[in-house]
């Protein structure tokens, strides 16, 4: 008998049910042959269910008919330790594998999910657990999503590290001959090329085998958090894994589970890749990807600002009642949609109660004024910190973390000797989570910073200094290592929760808090719609610059409409170069506004407010593309982003001269329609720059020209609509004139 699932709506079916087959995606269980089938017009993947577990035994482009797991027999599928023993798919010495059921499910837009339920046991351990295999495939992408459960059904604890949660034999040579020269491998947010054997770390949320001579390629999706991915390319011959660090990782992954309790993995995807250019396995395949299926908070709001001002600079943590409605005063004719108030509001670390000698009536009158202006208030806070004089601290000195002397710690590393890091998986997670539900509600807030180290510190470069050694106090972590992936699943949780009560705020989860300086990857952006990242500021021109470097180098994996980028000042000389150069990701500014012009301020609105008219026909901030058109910024080149929307046909096109001794460029602009027709107009002005077909923009290309070095021009590009003709009313036929009667 066989079973399968198809986009019929939201179905549910299990051994024993039969649905009707679909073109769009499908999963297929052939009971004959105890074998299961992910499909759809690209890609399908064959496992099968064995004595000893369950394996992948084919996974085939179906646009080449390529299968690319060569030697099935060496498939592990997964591959992790159970209290130090090896386990994977396939089986492993001493460990008895029962198949239980399988489900198959679907949400109508979200893919089809196939789960398979099995029981493990080893008797001469006294190790007994469930195990369930998720899979899911999507309509129109080339890949299939994984993660697992492990549920300890035993009486004895189970430490579970080692972990591989997809690991596969992929080949995309004649097999396996010359992986290591036959192949490169696209890391470090698909921005540098090597070669093979490689393992990917913090920067490697996406990385992709490619075969040059094929124009074939693999894309390996890690959406483990931070400091904790682990992926493994031909480590051993045609293996790879995507999973967490091993013990001998600086940051390894460890779980021990009682009875009853349950892991489950963060997810990972394998994608197969066809084309001439091998960028496009980022920016269409992975990038609709991000975008439809990932669960990418900043995607789920109908609008997003455009432009967003913070005071760390120059305000530094004086802030104060006057100074702050002053502020609001002469940003109000910028067009600023946020005003974020960073450090400086609150009375103590910990206890973020408003500091009243600064703020006597508290800050609801500086919020609703705020408000009254045009703009939304937001609040900085530091998710994990509290001072040791704080009222917390003090009552609850268990929840500190605490170093490998057994001291109190600060994950942090620089900074006020007395600030600390609060545990998690403590209380705290509870206490802090009120504050910053409380804080939004009390003033209204549109958008939290959570910032500093609750994990892993941005800048402290020894991995014991990472993570908590204290126990007690209600953690459910044994030791340090066990502790590093706990506070992340902590970290996650408490956003989550804040956009379960409170949907509509905007959070931004700093570098500092995600625990690598400047790092992003697809974990933060299911949990945060921001990622909030720090400029070198090396001067005004090569501030821009450096800014630029910061977007195109993540912005191949991470949607850049998610970065922000800070400390660049209004104030400064070459201010607006600066706001053009955030046009290619999102606008964030500090500085003092007092400084500025009126017709400086009247220069931001007007951009303000063409970007804001121009994304909200486009959605250009969900997209950028660079391929092999643009390259990264450096001193004398041209560089710049294609931020095209082909589902709305339009889009914002950002070039940058930098040093360069040519003042004019033309660049191919991919993704427009060949048959279509484009107008395009310079931004800010709306002054037209010309009409062009889309077969123009394809192959001949777009001129640009910049006249000034270290200058930008951004451009926006959307369907030209012919002038209808006007209409030209008939004369009504008028009576000849009759001659005078005489």
């Amino acid at each position: 008998m066989k079973y399968s699932l198809t986009l019929l709506g939201i179905l549910f079916a299990s051994v024993g049910a039969l649905a009707q087959p679909s073109a769009q995606q499908r999963i297929h269980y052939d009971e004959t042959k105890r074998q299961f089938s992910l499909e759809n017009s690209l890609v399908k993947r064959v496992l099968q269910l064995t004595p000893s577990g369950l394996q992948t035994v084919a996974y085939t482009d179906l646009r080449t008919k390529t299968n690319v797991i060569r030697d099935p027999n060496r498939v592990r599928e997964i591959a992790f330790q159970v209290n130090g023993i090896p386990f994977t798919g396939r089986g492993a010495a001493g460990f008895a594998v029962t198949y239980k059921t399988h489900t198959i499910s679907e949400k109508v837009g979200q893919g089809s999910v196939l789960r398979v339920d099995l029981q493990v046991q080893h008797p001469n351990r006294f190790i007994v657990f469930d195990l369930s295999l998720y899979y899911q495939i999507y309509a129109d992408l080339p890949l299939t999503r994984k993660w697992l459960t492990i549920r300890n059904t035993g009486g004895d604890p189970l430490r579970i590290s080692e972990l591989d949660w997809e690991n596969l034999n992929l080949d995309l040579t004649a097999g396996g001959v010359g992986l290591t020269t036959a192949v490169d491998v696209y890391a470090a947010y698909g921005r540098l090329p090597t070669r093979p054997p490689y393992i990917g770390r913090t920067d490697d949320a996406a990385l992709l085998i490619h075969n040059p001579e094929q124009n074939t390629g693999i894309l390996l999706g890690n959406e483990a958090p931070a400091v904790m991915k682990r992926t493994h390319v031909y480590r051993d011959s045609t293996e790879v894994g995507i999973g967490m660090g091993f013990e001998a990782d600086d940051f390894p992954f460890q779980k021990t589970l009682l009875t009853d309790e349950t892991f489950t993995s963060p997810k990972a995807f394998v994608s197969l890749f066809k084309g001439a250019v091998w960028q496009d396995a980022f920016a269409q395949d992975l990038a609709t990807y991000v975008r439809t299926q990932l669960g990418t908070r900043l995607f789920a709001h109908k609008k997003t600002p455009t432009a967003f001002y913070n005071t760390r600079l120059p305000f530094g943590r004086n802030l104060n009642g006057p100074q702050l409605k002053k502020l609001v005063d002469e940003l109000a004719p910028t067009g600023i949609d946020y005003l974020i108030l960073d450090d400086g509001w609150q009375d103590n670390y910990g206890d973020w109660n408003v500091d009243t000698r600064k703020f006597p009536n508290g800050l609801r009158p500086l919020t609703d004024y705020i408000r009254a202006k045009g703009m939304t208030p937001g609040l900085w806070l530091a998710l994990a910190t509290a001072a040791d004089t704080s009222a917390v601290g003090q009552e609850h000195a268990d929840w500190f973390m605490n170093n490998r002397d057994g001291q109190r710690h600060s994950l942090q590393g620089s900074g006020a000797k007395n600030l600390y890091t609060m545990s998690l998986d403590t209380p705290w997670f509870d206490y802090i989570l009120q504050k910053i539900r409380t804080l939004v509600d009390e003033h209204g807030l549109g958008y939290i910073k959570l910032d500093l180290a609750a994990a892993c510190s941005a800048y402290r470069l020894n991995s014991s200094d990472a993570g908590d050694w204290a126990t007690g106090a209600g953690r459910t972590y044994a030791n340090q290592r066990e502790s590093l992936w706990r506070l992340y699943e902590r970290t996650g949780q408490l956003m989550d929760s804040l956009k379960a009560s409170h949907p509509n705020l905007l959070i931004d989860c700093t570098h500092e808090l995600y625990g690598k300086a400047n790092g992003v990857d697809l974990w933060l952006l299911q949990h945060a719609d921001y990622a909030g990242l720090a400029s070198n500021r090396i001067g005004a021109s090569a501030g821009s610059r450096a800014l630029r470097q910061l977007t195109y180098d993540r912005g191949q994996v991470v949607p850049s409409g998610t970065l922000l980028t800070g400390n660049l000042r209004l104030d400064e000389p070459l201010a607006k170069q600066q706001y053009l150069s955030m046009a290619s990701s999102t606008i964030v500014f500090t500085g003092d506004v007092a400084k500025l012009l009126p017709t400086d301020k009247a220069w931001l609105k007007a951009w303000n407010g063409w970007l804001a008219a121009l994304n909200e026909r486009t959605q250009y901030t969900r997209f950028y593309q660079t391929g092999d058109v643009l390259p990264r910024p450096d001193t004398h080149n041209w560089d710049g982003a294609i931020r095209f929307n082909p589902e709305r046909n339009g889009g914002l096109l950002c070039f940058y001269r930098n040093d360069s001794p040519e003042a004019t460029r033309i660049f191919p602009i991919r993704g427009v329609k060949p048959a279509g027709t484009y107008l395009i107009r310079q931004g800010g002005t709306n002054a037209v720059v010309g009409t062009f077909t889309g077969q123009q923009l394809l192959t001949t290309g777009l001129p640009v020209t910049i006249p000034n070095r270290n200058e930008a021009s951004l451009l926006s590009i959307e369907p030209f609509v012919k002038p209808e003709a006007a209409k030209v009313e008939p004369i009504a036929a008028k009576e000849p004139a009759k001659m005078p009667v005489k």
